[in-house]
Formats: C-alpha cells, sequence, structure tokens
C-alpha cells in the first residue's frame, strides 16, 4: 500500500487501523503532520504484519524510537528519511534486514563516513544498501575517495516516483533495486545506479503506457536553489543542475513531474 502525496496524518491513521494486514508499505505525505510519532504512528505500524516499510515521515532513528516499537524487528525492506541514519541506525535492531535505503548527505569527516558506511555493510542478512543522491557524480566521487567499492550499493534518485496504480511506483522501486544489485559489473564507472525515468517506464510499461526518453545515467535531478540578490532578486526560487564535467552549475527549466 502507498500513502504518498497530499494526504492527512489522520487519514494516515485511519485506513492503518481498518487495514490490519498490510506487509508492505510506502508512506510518503507532502505535509508531516504526527505531533508525537513514537506515541502515535509507530504503536500503530507495530500492530502490523510489515516486511517492507518506507517511512518518510520525519521518524528519527533514536535507540529508544527503535526499541520501543516491534515493527522494526520484522522488516526485510526499509527506508528512512532520517538524514543522519546512515551513521545513528543499530542494525542489530534489524535482524531481518536485507535491503536499506538511506538519503545521502555530506559528511564533515570522511572518516566516520566511512566508518559508518562499513558499519551497516557488515550487518550479516544486508544485500542491498541504496543511497539517495542529489549529486549522484559528486556522492560517486566520494564512494571512490573513501576507497568503499561493495557492489551491495546502489545508487538512486532523490525523487519519490508516487504516481502509478495503486502504489506500484513505490513497489517498483525495491524490484528496480534488486535488478541493479544484481548486475554482474557496474553499470555507470565503477557503481550500480538507476535514474528516475528507469523507475518511472517500469510504472509506464505495468500501465501500457507510452514510454518517457530515459535520462543518461550521469543525468543529474535539477534540485529547488534559493537565490539571494542578483539578478533574480533576493527569495526567489530557482532550478539548478550541474550536469556537466567542468563543474558548471547551470540554471535550467523546472522539472516537469506530469504523470509521476
Amino acid at each position: 500500500m502507498s500513502l504518498c502525496g497530499d494526504i492527512k496524518g489522520t487519514t494516515i491513521m485511519e485506513i492503518l487501523s481498518l487495514c490490519t494486514g498490510i506487509t508492505n508499505l510506502s508512506l510518503t505525505p507532502d505535509k508531516i503532520e504526527f505531533d508525537n510519532v513514537e506515541a502515535t504512528l509507530l504503536p500503530l505500524l507495530d500492530s502490523l504484519p510489515l516486511k517492507v516499510l518506507s517511512l518518510r515521515v520525519g521518524v528519527v532513528l533514536t535507540r529508544s524510537s527503535v526499541t520501543n516499537s516491534t515493527v522494526f524487528a520484522g522488516l526485510t525492506h526499509f527506508e528512512t528519511d532520517d538524514i543522519d541514519a546512515v551513521h545513528r541506525i543499530q542494525t542489530s535492531y534489524f535482524p531481518r534486514l536485507t535491503h536499506l535505503v538511506l538519503n545521502a548527505i555530506p559528511c564533515s569527516s570522511a572518516y566516520w563516513m566511512r566508518m559508518a558506511v562499513e558499519r551497516v555493510l557488515r550487518h550479516p542478512p544486508l544485500q542491498v544498501l541504496v543511497f539517495r543522491v542529489r549529486s549522484h557524480r559528486q556522492f560517486a566521487k566520494s564512494l571512490v575517495k573513501l576507497d568503499i567499492n561493495d557492489p551491495r550499493i546502489v545508487l538512486a534518485p532523490p525523487i519519490v516516483c508516487g504516481w502509478d496504480d495503486l502504489g506500484r511506483a513505490c513497489m517498483l522501486f525495491w524490484d528496480i533495486i534488486d535488478e541493479t544489485a544484481q548486475l554482474s559489473q557496474p553499470n555507470h564507472g565503477n557503481h550500480r545506479c538507476f535514474t528516475l525515468t528507469n523507475q518511472t517506464n517500469g510504472v509506464m510499461d505495468y500501465m501500457h503506457k507510452d514510454r518517457v526518453p530515459e535520462h543518461d545515467l550521469d543525468y543529474q535531478q535539477p534540485i529547488r536553489a534559493r537565490v539571494v540578490g542578483g539578478s533574480h532578486g533576493s527569495g526567489e526560487y530557482i532550478y539548478i543542475q550541474d550536469d556537466r564535467d567542468d563543474g558548471v552549475i547551470e540554471e535550467v527549466p523546472q522539472p516537469s513531474l506530469s504523470g509521476l
């Protein structure tokens, strides 16, 4: 089940309280409306027989939030938007975890970043570690500098693809992860990755619709940036894209998410 986009927290709670047999769940609302996730949402998730969970509602994976909840112990696939999860997550509380998706963020210390990634990769059942990255090229270079070259690592786009038929895109995400991780050789430089259009076209195939042009693996997802001063005027937002080898960041049109 996929509960994404413009959906209220109360509606999410009502749906989950009624659909008690859910094993595969993606929670990615546009707004986070849970006052106390540990006291409201997590106990409700504990009551479900979940195996696969994308939890993008601002849950911070503290020791107490994980140990006081039973849902994490049964998960095989888990995604979190906790921005510091790679350093914070205690994999021992996820004994069945085979697939983990994290947001990739810059780290001030290369040493601690390497230690954190290697610690996660040492989790015995782990088969795939996915990083959602905004700056694909920059993060790939960081992996090289840190001498992290593990075939279980997959780089994925930062945007959650929520348009589909009954949440199919969110579930297809895991299928594409497996396909990418199982490649006999890296498909981009020395790492494995896929773009947003790879996932989009998977949905298009499922829906028997025309495919969209696929991005090259070097494609860098446009990101929203605030401009202070300059010709644009203070406080204006534009979209920028680092898609060139010379390091020049260019302004680009707002990306179209029609059909996503």
